[in-house]
């Protein structure tokens, strides 16, 4: 019994002492506060730029080219072949969104994590305040490599975005036009 009261004893000293924050340790809690905001903001712009809707535009996009550049025999106005130009341009930045999507959203969750970690570790007393500065700096880096990556990402798809709804309608119609050709031509052989 005295060895139970002993250990409740022990486990409330540990408890209270673990609630005594320092002011410089609810400092750096706040700052890490802020590197999760910076990062679950990077998260929600990722997330926001519907990945399986631009799968699709993705493999239509790529699906419309190919087919055009086999098959376009007829002469084009001018202003097709820019609209084309830049229709094809667009598979850089699909091509890119579609590899870096899943990379960069694991990337940016596992840094959530982490910086919950270091918080738990201040909270914790298991991170010593002149050993903080050395990991903050390190997750800072990551925070804003993160949130490069994403504000390229984002922009570029987001302008593509706006591209290929100006230019899908007229190339989803030159593609049903040149399938129409293709399977008349198959059928007259």
């Amino acid at each position: 019994m005295k060895n139970v009261k002993q250990l409740l004893y022990s486990i409330g000293i540990v408890g209270l002492l673990s609630g005594c924050l320092s002011e410089e340790d609810k400092v750096n809690i706040e700052k890490v506060d802020q590197l999760i905001a910076d990062t679950q903001e990077q998260l929600t712009a990722l997330e926001a730029t519907n990945y399986e809707a631009i799968l699709v535009h993705h493999d239509t996009l790529f699906s419309n080219l190919g087919l055009l550049g086999r098959n376009l025999e007829d002469t084009v106005s001018k202003r097709l072949l820019v609209m084309l130009g830049d229709y094809r341009g667009m598979r850089k930045v699909y091509a890119k969104y579609k590899k870096s999507y899943p990379e960069l959203l694991a990337a940016t969750k596992t840094e959530i994590e982490q910086l919950e970690s270091l918080k738990k570790d201040i909270e914790n007393d298991i991170v010593k305040e002149d050993k903080f500065e050395k990991y903050y700096q390190l997750e800072q880096n990551n925070v804003n490599t993160i949130i490069d990556k994403v504000g390229q990402i984002t922009v570029k798809i987001n302008r593509a975005e706006e591209l290929y709804k100006d230019y899908a309608p007229s190339v989803d119609s030159l593609s049903v036009v040149v399938r129409e050709k293709i399977k008349a031509k198959k059928a007259t052989q």
